[in-house]
């Protein structure tokens, strides 16, 4: 047995040695240190009191071993602390306090963050080979934390100090970030319109993401979460899905009679068919270029930290970043807006609205390609080109809540997280409803 197995008996025989960082575990998101972070126990036990210090004794011998800030440490040296983590992870802030010897023997405090995927199930839906080499491309670009290492079922990256994410209420522009329409009054919109123009113009080159570029991964990516639901979907989960994502009169939504899971792939070749093309105008075209992209660009992955500057954010979590339409990635933001993570988005009242739209799609375009639009502002342009942008990213927006739907329905079998999975899938599959009745209606769809 390797001593880096993470079994009962791991960390108990070594982690209180004096390590140093391995060199070829540093950076390098093909290589792997062999250690697994088993899952925290939440039951009120000896046993999962014992099972628990394995735990954080054994996310300590990761740290120790893939974190430069980190050298020279020892476990009774570190601190750790489990943090609320999002729907698909679990988080453990590491702290060190390392002797400093120029400030008469005061501490330095050094911090990392341990990342563990839910659980080996979940990642059916997430390739984590891509995801941990977007994460370090990323880094070495200065657009993600800085990128240390991976361990078997998760990595370790840099913790931003004092950082705290936004809520779905703090996307849209406010009143006053529209009218004065600077960087610097209130409102996070500028600084989110930024860095999605940032990533929209950086080339990874082949062999990094999931597509090459040029070719939109978000068709072949949901392609495949249907297959996995239609060859694991027994009778009881079939059912659940008709009772609890079809309640409120949405299961017969689009005159579908044969149940809700048969009404989502209904709805899935439709879109297909109808955004697979090039589009039709100006800024319908742009919207469909395919661009790098976040693609989970919400609340709780926008960090924002007064050290940055008042209304500076930073991106996290690029588990889902890859090649897609650019209008995806924006509408995909834009549904974020509503608060559909914490079960009670109304799409009505917190869905941008005309002048948040057009407020975020000028600042986006200053960033992600500044001489095009010049060049369309000059002509007279614009307000017909945001029109057109604005309507392609409601179009995208349908296959954000789709796509949604169905991880919801994975992720409802196979993930260790304590969530309601399908009453999300329900607040997403009523927003797609609630979107594409009014394309239909403005004859935009």
């Amino acid at each position: 047995m390797s001593k880096f197995d993470s079994s009962p008996n791991n960390g108990g025989g070594h982690s209180h040695q004096r390590r140093r960082s391995t060199s070829m575990y540093l950076n390098n998101p093909s290589t792997i240190l062999p250690i697994s972070i088993e899952p925290w126990d939440t039951s009120v036990s000896k046993s999962a009191l014992n099972k628990n210090k394995n735990t954080l004794d054994t996310v300590a011998d990761v740290v120790l071993n893939v974190c430069p800030s980190m050298v020279g440490l020892t476990v009774e040296d570190m601190d750790i602390t489990q943090l609320g983590g999002g729907l698909t992870n679990v988080l453990y802030l590491v702290e060190g306090q390392e002797p400093n010897l120029a400030k008469d023997g005061e501490n330095t405090v050094v911090k990392s963050l341990v990342r563990v995927n839910g659980s080996q199930d979940s990642d059916i839906l997430v390739n984590r080979e891509i995801e941990n080499r977007v994460s370090a491309f990323l880094s070495a670009q200065g657009e993600a934390p800085r990128y240390f290492g991976r361990f078997r079922n998760g990595r370790v990256e840099e913790f931003y100090e004092g950082a705290l994410p936004l809520c779905p209420l703090d996307l849209g522009a406010s009143e006053e970030q529209i009218k004065v329409g600077t960087k610097e009054c209130k409102g996070y919109t500028w600084g989110i319109a930024e860095a999605m123009g940032r990533l929209h113009r950086i080339e990874t080159g082949d062999g990094i993401c999931k597509t090459d570029l040029g070719v939109g991964q978000v068709w072949e990516q949901t392609d495949e979460w249907i297959g996995i639901v239609e060859g694991t979907m027994e009778e009881g989960l079939r059912r659940e899905v008709d009772e609890k994502v079809g309640k409120g009169g949405l299961s017969g939504k689009g005159g579908n009679t044969e149940g809700v899971w048969e009404g989502i792939k209904k709805e899935w070749e439709e879109i297909k068919g109808k955004l697979q093309s090039e589009g039709v105008g100006v800024g319908s075209k742009f919207g469909r270029e395919v661009k790098f992209t976040h693609m989970d660009c919400q609340s709780l992955n926008i960090l924002v930290n007064k050290r940055w500057g008042e209304w500076a954010i930073k991106l996290i979590d690029f588990e889902y970043s890859g090649h897609n339409p650019r209008a995806l990635d924006m509408g995909n933001t834009w549904c974020e807006h509503c608060q559909a993570n914490d079960l009670k988005a109304s799409w009505e009242e917190e869905y941008p609205r005309w002048e948040q739209k057009d407020f975020f799609i000028r600042k986006y375009m200053e960033v992600a390609v500044p001489e095009v639009w010049e060049a369309i502002k000059s002509a007279g342009e614009d307000g017909e080109f945001v029109r057109e942008l604005a309507n392609e990213v409601d179009r995208h927006s349908l296959i954000s809540h789709l796509a949604w739907v169905v991880w919801s329905i994975i992720q409802k079998k196979v993930s260790v997280i304590e969530f309601d999975y399908l009453e999300y899938a329900r607040g997403r599959w009523e927003g797609y409803w609630w979107m594409k009745e009014k394309l239909i209606e403005k004859g935009e769809w």
